[in-house]
C-alpha cells in the first residue's frame, strides 16, 4: 500500500500537476489550448527608480510552458504591450522578451514609451506573449504589477 501511495505521488509530480485544489485553480487557463501552443504561466512587471541619467527602469519576468519542451520556446521575439487603463488604447507593443528555456525577461527605461513612468504606472496595464520555434504564439497574458 505504501508503495502504491509513493508511486501515485511520483506520477503526479512527473505529470507537472500537483494534486491540491489550489493548484487546480492555478492550472486552469494555463494549459496549451491545442497541445502545441506555448502559454505563459506567470508574469509580472515592475519599476525601479534609476539614476538621473537613466530615469525609471522597468522589468518584465515571465515563466512560460511549451508542450514540446522548454527548449522549444524562442530565444527572442516574445512581446510586451502597454495600454491605458481608462481607454484600452495601446501605447506600445514591442519584442522585448529574451527567453532562456521557460524563463523570459525584458526591460526598458524611462522615455522609451512615454508617458509610462514609475509614478504613473497605475494608469496602465501590460500584456505579454511568447513564441515558440514552430511559430506558435501564446495566448495573451495580463502581467501582474509588482
Amino acid at each position: 500500500m505504501r508503495g502504491m501511495i509513493l508511486m501515485g505521488a511520483v506520477l503526479a509530480a512527473c505529470s507537472g500537476k500537483a494534486t491540491t485544489d489550489d493548484s487546480a485553480e492555478w492550472w486552469e487557463g494555463n494549459e496549451s489550448p491545442d497541445g502545441e501552443t506555448p502559454v505563459i504561466r506567470e508574469g509580472s512587471v515592475y519599476c525601479t527608480p534609476g539614476s538621473q541619467s537613466s530615469g525609471d527602469l522597468f522589468f518584465v519576468e515571465i515563466e512560460a510552458y511549451d508542450p514540446q519542451g522548454d527548449g522549444d520556446i524562442a530565444d527572442q521575439g516574445g512581446r510586451v504591450a502597454g495600454y491605458y487603463v481608462d481607454s484600452d488604447e495601446e501605447i506600445f507593443d514591442d519584442e522585448l522578451l529574451v527567453c532562456t528555456g521557460a524563463s523570459c525577461q525584458g526591460s526598458w527605461r524611462d522615455g522609451i514609451y512615454p508617458p509610462v513612468t514609475c509614478a504613473t504606472h497605475d494608469y496602465f496595464y501590460f500584456k505579454a506573449w511568447v513564441l515558440d520555434r514552430d511559430g506558435n504564439t501564446s495566448p495573451e497574458y495580463d502581467l501582474a504589477w509588482n
